[in-house]
């Protein structure tokens, strides 16, 4: 390790650190080096894996979404595997650890509400673990204030600085393109090209307006579908199909074994609802909806027992490990702001979160950011907004709205969900776009990818 260490410092174009070394948390590459940064909250893991070659252009910083679970986590072990040919053969890779999450000194978590999740309690049960662990955290005088987006881009902002660097380029996806656009805001000056992946704008209240997103996804579907005659044939107005399921199942739940495993999962209308958004909000899945709502009878216990084991039974909307970030995060982005007024469907309204999130803003008494820190921000930056065509949670329509907002360029991808980096056309983009952030107006070549390819039936 000595030797990597020596390596490391003596690399060319790469600055001396200002931070203290720390051994990683986390399973890493063998030269990935971690640092520790103090925040107002504690220590955070400033992580950095070492260009493959001679360093010779700014770090590339990743940070991802949730809000809450950690960067390591969601891309370290990608773009330090598969990717890193791709965004670090030339630059040194930068995750910075956001407060409050699993690598932080007190990552913030609630074992009460993890377990009454996992174990199916009522709402009342889940809520009341909830309010235990906030109740403790308020006695503790812990600021929630600290963990709003503004706070958590300072963060970034300090980490790559104290790694020595003075400019930097950055990929964020779904929260991460809040704090990008904080950073953007306050610590312009040492921003380079920007890649906002799923991206909201600043001041959106994008929990409230998630029925509204869930129901234009499943018309995006809808729309595919109805471009394949052999779908439409088999499946017809796929608006239709689900409302009738919905009640069907509600009549008469199935009870699905994951495939692979002993678990037994009773699925009504609403866990029909939550599977049909997770599955638009992985992108690909999107290819099984129409053919998961023709199945019925006992067919239909084995497809969704199938479709459960791939998707892994998790939920995108419930960061349980680190729920106190996740909440006070959220909070402080969207606590107050209004929005418009919008018909949905039955199973948009049951697409919500599942918990009253900003009920559970006011009752918590998390504070929201000022109007200042979500006023819209301005960018003297080449950026590129992504987004996923079939994504339910930050729609195509908020890309379109920030691109404009920003001056940027901006790729909506055919077949995708929540974030386009492992579909080929997203990941294609984003490459040419940080080879060449100057030249995005020359991007799009896969901007019209043929749409999904339906499942037949099961």
């Amino acid at each position: 390790m000595l030797f990597v260490t020596f390596l490391l410092a003596c690399a060319p174009g790469r600055p001396e650190p200002d931070l203290p070394r720390i051994e990683c948390p986390f399973e890493e590459p063998a030269d990935t080096v971690c640092h520790e940064l103090q925040t107002p909250t504690g220590p955070v893991v400033v992580s950095l894996v070492p260009a493959e070659g001679r360093v010779r252009r700014d770090p590339l910083v990743l940070q991802n979404g949730g809000p809450g679970t950690s960067p390591w986590d969601d891309l370290g072990e990608v773009f330090s595997g598969p990717l890193r040919p791709l965004f670090g053969a030339d630059r040194d890779l930068v995750l910075v650890e956001t407060r409050g999450s699993r690598y932080g000194e007190e990552p913030m978590v609630c074992p009460a509400y993890t377990e009454a999740l996992a174990g199916e309690a009522s709402d009342d049960a889940v809520v009341s673990a909830l309010f235990a662990c906030f109740d403790a955290w308020h006695a503790d005088g812990f600021d929630f204030s600290a963990l709003a987006g503004a706070r958590l881009a300072d963060d970034i902002a300090a980490g790559v600085a104290g790694l020595g660097y003075d400019t930097f380029d950055y990929y964020g996806v779904s929260f991460g393109t809040i704090i990008g656009q904080h950073l953007l805001r306050d610590h312009g000056a040492h921003l380079g090209a920007l890649a906002l992946d799923g991206a909201v704008p600043l001041g959106t209240n994008y929990v409230d307006e998630l029925p509204r997103n869930a129901d234009a996804a499943l018309v995006r579907l809808d729309v595919a579908c109805g471009a394949d005659q052999a779908c439409t044939d088999a499946y017809g107005d796929l608006g239709q199909l689900l409302e009738r399921r919905l009640g069907e199942v509600d009549a008469e739940p199935i009870v699905a074994v994951v495939e692979g495993t002993d678990e037994e999962v009773v699925i009504d209308g609403d866990g029909l609802a939550e599977l049909v958004v997770q599955l638009l909000y992985f992108g690909s899945g999107a290819e099984y909806v129409p053919a998961l709502l023709e199945v019925t009878g006992p067919r239909a216990a084995q497809a969704f027992g199938s479709v459960l084991s791939q998707i892994g039974g998790s939920d995108p909307w419930s960061e349980e490990t680190v729920v106190g970030l996740n909440l006070a995060a959220t909070c402080a982005e969207t606590s107050g702001l209004v929005v418009v007024d919008s018909d949905v469907s039955d199973f948009g309204e049951r697409a919500g979160l599942g918990l009253p999130v900003s009920e559970l803003c006011r009752e918590l008494g998390l504070p929201a950011s000022t109007e200042k820190e979500r006023e819209p921000v301005q960018a003297a930056h080449p950026v590129l907004v992504t987004s996923g065509e079939h994504d339910p949670v930050t729609p195509p329509r908020y890309g379109v709205a920030l691109a404009e907002q920003l001056g940027a360029f901006e790729i909506t991808v055919a077949g995708t969900g929540h974030g386009v980096l492992l579909s080929d056309c997203g990941l294609e983009t984003l490459v040419a776009f940080f080879d060449d952030p100057q030249g995005a107006a020359g991007l799009g070549g896969c901007r019209d990818d043929d749409p999904i390819e339906i499942h037949p039936p099961f």
